[in-house]
């Protein structure tokens, strides 16, 4: 119960600013977006260099946030 209130009441900021529920199609399709662009800018980086550690960290933290967001919505859809 006291995780599907938390659940309903969380939002997320996506890129262009605008508030959405979290886990909802529009953060997860966002999530994905910006983890493609991460992803590319890591790959741009030599590997061994602090650059691509950073980028790298940051991919890290963004399949973390997705695979919450994809968690809640599952969540979500289920208690529908």
């Amino acid at each position: 119960f006291i995780t599907r209130i938390l659940n309903e009441t969380r939002e997320a900021i996506l890129t262009n600013q605008k508030r959405t529920p979290f886990g909802s199609d529009a953060h997860i399709r966002d999530l994905e977006k910006s983890l493609t662009e991460l992803i590319a800018l890591r790959n741009q980086q030599s590997k061994g260099t602090s650059a691509r550690y950073i980028y790298a960290r940051a991919v890290e933290q963004r399949r973390k946030e997705l695979k919450a967001a994809l968690r809640a919505h599952s969540l979500a859809i289920s208690s529908q």
